[in-house]
């Protein structure tokens, strides 16, 4: 309800207030959500359809002996958790065992998130959503989650806003010094592309939904005690993350950082001089890069590039058809740059399309979504966007990235990623579009 004031000299001043306020970005507007959560779970909630394909999707875990650096094998399949968890909300029956079961599966000492704070964060997000959207509803979070594994939920979602404060905090490049991932890995970067900024930076909007503001992460990175959290860990028989936290101590030759190092990092955090930035800030950064290409049909004004007598880095076919030519919101990784020269990688796109709309499903349903007009072209660039993905996907892409190309291409056929399209993309199109139509 909109606040009644008894005078207009009184609601000049008010206005004239809250102007100067927003002007300035006062950080106290910035602590916590403006409004209900509620009301945005049943506008959202999929189809039958989507929930069926989301049951029988293979269940999400993590741990770094997987072979790959993702620390997971399920990283393509994955997507489904988001849609179904507004299912599950809503009370569908075949939703919440669902949820249930991935919750209890991401639980095991063996299959919890690992919590780097590197590339693997993109693909913790699925659980870091689900976790984190549950808690939003406190009778289903009291309901369905035993105290004790709301204990571990929080220490997980602490774990991953530590390990990716420290990843991204201005002290982890002083100096031009090479950040170093919680277990000491060095390939990633938070000025890299979509896949890293969207999972390193998602971890810390997503901690600021949980936890209620900024001020409430910033008092958990102000008070980081390294040996309390660590035993933490340990008792609650998180193991995987366990691990991570005790590499260096564990592995003192990976240059994984100590305890104190990571407490001084992420102690006053700061991004580019700036303390920790309201979700809403941060999500149009991500997104405005993210989305941050012009329509086309590939490199080299869609001649491609060659390999093994193949045009690469160009729609298969249907290029006179392509909708919106020239229009902002193409997803930055159809024409971007990568170690081996111009990179135009469908699958890369893929990966910046997924956690992204996490981010932007946390923003909203966080409260911190802020309508206006950058809200909008947010909207417009991701309607864009999405719409070119997906019409890439139907008529088939050959992806060119690292100095390589394919000599097939990569279509919305493809067995291993399913699950995502078939939730995702439906999703998006018959549920989001709608909602913020309205």
């Amino acid at each position: 309800m909109y606040p009644i004031y008894k005078s207009k000299s009184h609601s000049l001043q008010c206005l004239k207030a809250v102007l100067l306020l927003s002007l300035f970005h006062v950080p106290f507007l910035q602590a916590g959500p403006m409004d209900p959560f509620a009301d945005k779970i049943q506008p959202l909630t999929p189809s039958s359809a989507v929930v069926r394909t989301a049951a029988d999707a293979p269940l999400l875990r993590f741990n770094r002996h997987l072979k790959g650096g993702a620390h997971t094998w399920q990283s393509h399949q994955s997507g489904w958790q988001l849609p179904l968890t507004f299912a599950a909300l809503a009370g569908n029956e075949d939703a919440v065992n669902k949820w249930m079961a991935q919750l209890n599966f991401s639980l095991e000492p063996d299959n919890c998130l690992t919590t780097s704070g590197g590339y693997p964060a993109q693909h913790e997000l699925h659980l870091v959503a689900m976790y984190t959207l549950a808690k939003l509803d406190s009778a289903f979070w009291h309901e369905k989650i035993s105290p004790e594994q709301q204990k571990q939920i929080e220490l997980l979602m602490k774990a991953a806003v530590i390990s990716s404060a420290f990843t991204t905090a201005d002290a982890s490049y002083a100096d031009n010094t090479r950040a170093r991932a919680m277990d000491g890995g060095t390939n990633f970067s938070r000025g890299w592309n979509p896949n890293f900024r969207e999972g390193m930076f998602g971890m810390l909007i997503a901690g600021t939904v949980f936890f209620g503001g900024t001020d409430e992460v910033n008092q958990i990175l102000n008070h980081y005690d390294h040996e309390a959290f660590v035993k933490e860990l340990k008792d609650a028989e998180l193991m995987n993350t366990h691990e991570t936290f005790t590499w260096s101590e564990t592995h003192p030759e990976s240059g994984a950082p100590r305890g104190e190092t990571i407490a001084a990092n992420i102690r006053n955090y700061r991004y580019h001089d700036k303390p920790l930035m309201h979700p809403m800030d941060l999500y149009t950064e991500l997104t405005l890069h993210t989305y941050g290409a012009q329509v086309n049909c590939g490199l080299n004004n869609g001649k491609g590039i060659m390999y093994k007598g193949i045009a690469n880095g160009i729609i298969a076919s249907g290029c006179e058809g392509l909708p919106n030519k020239g229009a902002d919101g193409m997803l930055y990784e159809f024409d971007a740059k990568d170690a081996g020269g111009k990179r135009s990688s469908i699958t890369y796109a893929l990966s910046g399309f997924k956690p992204n709309l996490i981010n932007h499903t946390l923003v909203v349903m966080g409260g911190y979504w802020q309508k206006g007009p950058e809200a909008d072209e947010l909207i417009s660039r991701m309607n864009v966007g999405i719409t070119d993905l997906q019409y890439k996907l139907e008529k088939g892409y050959y992806s060119y990235s690292k100095g390589k190309g394919k000599t097939k291409p990569f279509t919305i056929n493809e067995p291993k990623w399913t699950w995502a399209f078939n939730t995702l993309f439906p999703w998006w199109e018959n549920q989001w579009t709608t909602f913020h139509r309205k």
